[in-house]
């Protein structure tokens, strides 16, 4: 079949026109959410026409990513440790500094938690971040144990597979308000600002009640994922057999 082209300097690159004109030249390129490719869209619209907008529009693909089902928990730990879960890469781009921030004000609410960033490649900024880094099978039998997962704003707008390990691990996700977390947990537990932030937080750490309730219905979510058929799709369009 034709050329199949999926790309990750998208990411990066959503205002250049010039790298915007070589997609046209793909038969298909992948994009992890619907928000990304709007916001694709969106730029596409400034700089060219009606026909190379439509173009561009029948190009991109949006490729839902999948679980692994055998890895999804099938109840929460009642026991946990007070450690807040920032499992992302720790960029700019994925909300890290954003992070620390807010971790930064929360800390003078109460200081009883500690923060795990386990692709902390650098020096932590506090003694109360952790960044030790495990095997991938014990890495996710201690997001279990964990109090919750954060998932701040993202400027790419995507996917968040690190979002997606504690979700299977029974692990609650605090998400900032983001229209793209929305089709990784269409009832995902969203804050805006602080003062939300907080008072969930708070329940996370505090409540065994909320936390288990919390963690339910990220399982739930997780289940829900194990149905997207993005890399089938993507096999079919490289005509790979399964």
């Amino acid at each position: 079949m034709p050329e199949c082209n999926g790309i990750s300097w998208l990411n990066f690159s959503l205002n250049i026109p010039h790298q915007l004109i070589n997609i046209l030249d793909y038969q298909i390129c992948y994009l992890n959410t619907h928000a990304q490719k709007k916001m694709v869209m969106d730029n596409a619209k400034k700089y060219f026409n009606d026909e190379i907008v439509q173009k561009l529009d029948s190009i991109l693909e949006v490729m839902h990513l999948s679980v692994d089902k055998d890895k999804i928990v099938e109840r929460t730990e009642l026991e946990f440790n007070k450690v807040i879960v920032f499992n992302h890469r720790t960029e700019t781009y994925k909300g890290w500094g954003r992070f620390v921030k807010l971790m930064e004000r929360y800390r003078k609410h109460r200081t009883d938690f500690k923060v795990w960033a386990p692709l902390l490649d650098k020096p932590s900024p506090h003694s109360w971040i952790d960044s030790t880094k495990y095997p991938k099978e014990q890495y996710l039998q201690l997001l279990s144990q964990c109090a919750a997962g954060v998932q701040p704003i993202q400027t790419h707008a995507g996917w968040s597979v690190s979002a997606t390990d504690c979700m299977m691990r029974g692990l609650p996700m605090l998400f900032e308000e983001q229209d793209c977390y929305y089709e990784i947990d269409e009832n995902a537990n969203t804050y805006k600002g602080y003062k939300q932030f907080k008072e969930k937080m708070d329940n996370l750490l505090d409540s065994r009640r909320y936390r288990m309730e919390a963690g339910e219905l990220v399982i739930k979510a997780a289940h829900k994922l194990t149905q997207n058929d993005g890399i089938k799709k993507l096999k079919n369009n490289l005509d790979i057999s399964n």
